[in-house]
């Protein structure tokens, strides 16, 4: 398997945040590669920046500037996949799929996140033992988090320290077998209708009609 970690943000500021999702990679058996998605503002200095961080930590570093560029902009990226994938390693787990939710949940986020500590609303309680008495306390769990932040709190950027993720609900996936823990004032993505927009676009003489708000 290969990570790739994908950075826009290249001050010493952020390079915290990147030490922490390499440092995740490999809590999974895995060193990843870097991959820098150039801007055309970017400056020689903030890409050296990375690209000391990444040999001090011992991982590829590569550019990709495939949208100003096209095929050629990937290509440094390209090989060192290529390269890298020569000598795979095998999926570790960060935890035992029957394990209690409660530890899988906690798991990820002292180990991911890097929290110190887990709350749950008593609206989480009762759905954990639900969750359990219907079958499902030996599912994994697919976190809903912020993704502005390690931590549940969107405001706390880069590598947050000494907080408390809160779970608020605990909602049960069942087609899909995943246990799914919602954090903080995440808001999930609204239902999609079961025949989609485009099925009721056309092109009537010469004009695209159907389009939503036109």
């Amino acid at each position: 398997m290969i990570w790739l970690l994908r950075t826009r943000r290249r001050s010493n500021g952020g390079l915290p945040n990147l030490e922490k999702h390499i440092e995740n990679a490999r809590l999974f058996g895995h060193t990843p590669i870097v991959a820098l998605n150039r801007f055309a503002t970017d400056g020689a200095d903030e890409l050296a920046v990375v690209r000391t961080a990444c040999d001090r930590l011992g991982v590829p570093c590569a550019d990709s500037e495939v949208f100003a560029r096209g095929g050629d902009g990937g290509r440094e990226l390209a090989e060192a996949v290529v390269k890298h994938a020569v000598s795979p390693s095998p999926m570790k787990r960060l935890y035992d799929w029957n394990e209690p939710l409660k530890q899988k949940i906690e798991k990820v986020c002292k180990q991911i996140y890097g929290a110190e500590a887990v709350a749950y609303s008593p609206a989480a309680e009762r759905d954990l033992k639900q969750a359990e008495r219907l079958g499902f306390a030996g599912a994994p769990i697919c976190m809903a988090n912020t993704q502005m932040s390690l931590s549940d709190d969107a405001g706390r950027p880069g590598r947050p320290t000494g907080f408390t993720v809160t779970v608020k609900n605990v909602v049960i996936a069942a087609r899909a077998g995943f246990v799914v823990p919602l954090l903080g004032d995440i808001i999930r993505m609204p239902g999609l209708n079961a025949t989609p927009q485009a099925e009721r676009m056309d092109l009537v003489d010469g004009k695209v009609v159907g389009l939503l708000g036109g």
